[in-house]
């Protein structure tokens, strides 16, 4: 299915407490339109490991974004 996409989607997902790549997740989705950046709340730089419910919540909804295109 990810062939059929003219532009493949991309998910950056950061921690909030992760101040540097939360900053480099937003430089990336202001200047590449095909990239979402999600900061998820209480976590850090192991963001699966640290907010697992919000982490598999935000890979779902982007999963299932990109199936209904």
């Amino acid at each position: 299915m990810l062939r059929k996409l003219k532009n493949t989607p991309l998910l950056y997902i950061s921690g909030s407490d992760d101040l540097k790549y939360t900053k480099f997740g937003q430089d990336l989705a202001k200047h590449c339109l095909q990239i979402r950046h999600e900061i998820i709340p209480q976590a850090g730089h192991r963001v699966p490991w640290e907010n697992q419910d919000a982490f598999v919540s935000e890979v779902s909804l982007f999963i299932g974004s990109v199936l209904q295109k």
